[in-house]
């Protein structure tokens, strides 16, 4: 099974972290017909979070969601966040999360 996190912000290239999301999938031996179908779903809720989050970026507000995708063959966490610095401990912590 394919688990993945994807972190995203009102500067996220929607359509590049989609493509690398689908490479790692299938470096994963994730069937194919679960690749497209994982790519639609993350595409269709990052899309929209990432185009209302530039919106409302411009007037100052903050906000966080997160979204889990479930399927048989994945399973994607997107984490959205708008407007929100991290503190020092935050950018430790997901520095030793990525390696």
């Amino acid at each position: 099974m394919f688990r993945k996190t994807v972190r995203a912000t009102e500067r996220t290239d929607v359509e590049a972290t989609v493509a690398q999301l689908r490479d790692a999938a299938s470096h994963a031996g994730t069937p194919d017909y679960a690749v497209d179908s994982m790519s639609q779903q993350v595409q269709s809720v990052l899309g929209p979070l990432v185009r209302q989050g530039s919106n409302m970026a411009a007037t100052g507000r903050r906000m966080r969601s997160r979204q889990k995708i479930d399927a048989p063959d994945y399973s994607v966490t997107i984490e959205f966040r708008l407007g929100e610095r991290p503190s020092l401990f935050q950018r430790i912590e997901r520095f030793f999360r990525r390696a």
